[in-house]
């Protein structure tokens, strides 16, 4: 008997044949809309990581814009010399004299160099080099809008290259100046300027580093603490403004490294704004800058220093020499000492020092933080005006060459391989430097001279050495004030003249 399939039955299988048909093509589906939807997750991510870097375009675009209004091209002159024979020449050429009015035209026709400014206040004040306007004339200053003036030079510091000048215009944008302080490796920057005399052109890249230093030679710059960036900078940027996305100034552009063609090697160097402001300031108001002086000679720390102090790294100048009568001495600095900080900065060598020192106002207090003996010191310095007859202060005013121990009331010097010649002729005795001469091949600690209320028979002589203490070798006063410190009421100093005659001398306990 046949089997008849009833309408709900045949209903049933068409569901699971459809069933089973849609069952074996539903993994292909599923695995085509899933990739969909990562690609199409992935793409919107792209598009939302583009809005993020059109966010940053749009910044550096509102900085340009900011900035053209506020940076100037300069152009100068030239050399009055060479612009007397330039003179001379353009008369020949016309075969008649020029008036001044039209010398003047034509220098404003054909400028001698060109580099660049920032605007600093709307009474015209001018931020730039010193090595753009230093010993120039014919300096004209050309605004945003065409507009061109005459400036006057207010003041230039070739120690720090950095100058000022002013012009009678109104109607100006000054730029916002930044805390460079808080800039640090990394941040994105942008240069202004008028690179071979293409005017506001506006180029981009990071603060590279900080605090160079003794990276410029053949100039007068004294002080350096740079900045470091790899924003285009070319001839002509000097003078112009590095700017944060703020578009506030940061720093002043003032040198290139340049490649071997004589492009831009992606590395310049930028005076920080702060420190520029402080001298700029001072220049504004007076024409000239005072500095800060300490009155001591300095000694970086080499491999053989730190070994020979135990130090950690060679961060820090050593105290070679004080000046009497001082801000140093005054202070409490002696030879020795280790400078690794002021006013919370770190000392990193002896430019940086200087620099850190040159920027604080004369009469003003800074906080040195020292090594001394192997342990911190802090001293509060008030620092001096720099004489202006730097040479007639080091004539008369002697130069302390070592330091005492509360043990040993003698003048005392660690003698590493013999001491430099430009020391030994300064130790206050002639005999002393000719018996450390003969004393060059020995180590240790050389006793200089009595000091204050010491014995009246000295058991210790000057240009004598100190070897040793009961029986343990110092080569350093540190090592000397350590091994007597744990040698009690049984002290005794190895010593020998230049001679080569040793002796021993006992030391009372103090």
């Amino acid at each position: 008997m046949a089997h008849r399939w009833t309408a709900p039955a045949r209903w049933l299988l068409v569901v699971l044949v459809l069933a089973a048909i849609v069952g074996t093509r539903a993994p292909d589906r599923l695995l085509s809309q899933w990739a969909y939807a990562v690609e199409k997750g992935k793409l919107q991510a792209v598009g939302e990581d583009l809005a993020s870097v059109e966010e940053v375009s749009n910044a550096f675009r509102n900085v340009a814009r900011l900035a053209q209004v506020g940076v100037v091209q300069i152009n100068v002159a030239g050399d009055p010399n060479e612009l007397a024979e330039v003179r001379r020449q353009v008369e020949r050429r016309l075969d008649r004299p020029l008036t001044d009015e039209r010398w003047q035209r034509f220098l404003r026709e054909h400028p001698q160099g060109t580099a660049s400014g920032i605007l600093m206040d709307a009474q015209g004040h001018i931020l730039t080099n010193h090595h753009v306007v230093g010993g120039k004339t014919g300096i004209t200053v050309r605004l945003h809008d065409g507009r061109s003036y005459e400036a006057q030079v207010r003041g230039t510091d070739p120690e720090t290259d950095i100058a000022v000048l002013k012009i009678e215009a109104r109607e100006l944008h000054p730029l916002r100046f930044g805390d460079s302080d808080k800039m640090e490796v990394g941040d994105w920057v942008l240069a202004v300027g008028a690179p071979l005399g293409l005017t506001h052109t506006v180029t981009h890249g990071i603060i590279s580093a900080k605090g160079r230093s003794d990276i410029i030679s053949g100039r007068e710059i004294f002080f350096q603490d740079f900045f470091q960036t790899d924003a285009a900078i070319n001839r002509g940027n000097s003078g112009g403004p590095l700017l944060n996305l703020r578009g506030e100034v940061i720093g002043l552009n003032t040198a290139v490294a340049l490649n071997d063609d004589g492009g831009n090697a992606g590395i310049a160097f930028t005076i920080p704004s702060n420190i520029a402001l402080h001298i700029a300031d001072q220049l504004k108001r007076t024409g000239a800058v005072a500095r800060g002086w300490l009155g001591v000679r300095l000694a970086d720390l080499d491999s053989e220093l730190v070994e020979l102090f135990g130090l950690e790294s060679d961060n820090g100048v050593m105290v070679d020499m004080v000046y009497a009568n001082s801000p140093g001495q005054r202070a409490g600095l002696q030879c020795e000492d280790i400078i690794v900080e002021v006013n919370g900065v770190q000392v990193t060598g002896m430019r940086r020092l200087q620099a850190l020192i040159g920027f604080v106002s004369p009469g003003k207090d800074a906080d040195f933080k020292v090594l001394r003996d192997g342990r911190p010191v802090t001293l509060k310095v008030h620092l001096g005006r720099r004489p202006a007859d730097l040479d007639n202060f080091t004539r008369d005013n002697a130069l302390i060459a070592g330091r005492t121990l509360p043990r040993l009331p003698y003048l005392l010097r660690s003698m590493n391989d013999g001491l430099p010649g430009s020391l030994l002729t300064s130790l206050g005795r002639r005999e002393v430097g000719q018996l450390a001469r003969q004393l060059v091949d020995e180590r240790g600690v050389l006793v200089i001279a009595p000091q204050g209320d010491g014995p009246s028979e000295p058991a210790l002589r000057a240009g004598e050495l100190i070897r040793a203490v009961n029986g343990q070798r110092v080569l350093t006063v540190t090592q000397l004030a350590d091994a007597l410190s744990r040698a009690g009421s049984s002290a005794e100093l190895e010593v020998v003249n230049g001679e080569g005659v040793r002796r021993t001398v006992r030391v009372p306990e103090k």
